[in-house]
């Protein structure tokens, strides 16, 4: 993904206590499972943050990049 700590950047973050509100798991557990589950988690969230994006800046009126039309 590269530098972009001179970037305005929007990001997410998940911890143990997430999956814990969610399943009955000891911290270790949690942990565990988010360390095997990381790279779906991140292709995941990739996929639906663009589409939010594009949902997003449609809504406010952007023009599509040739790209995407």
């Amino acid at each position: 993904m590269g530098d972009h700590s001179d970037k305005v950047i929007a990001s997410s973050t998940f911890v143990a206590e997430d999956v814990q509100q969610l399943f009955d798991l000891s911290r270790e557990e949690a942990e565990e499972w988010l360390s095997k589950n990381r790279k779906y988690i991140e292709d995941s969230m990739s996929r639906s943050a663009f589409a939010c994006i594009e949902t997003l800046g449609v809504m406010d009126g952007l023009t599509l990049s040739e790209d995407e039309e």
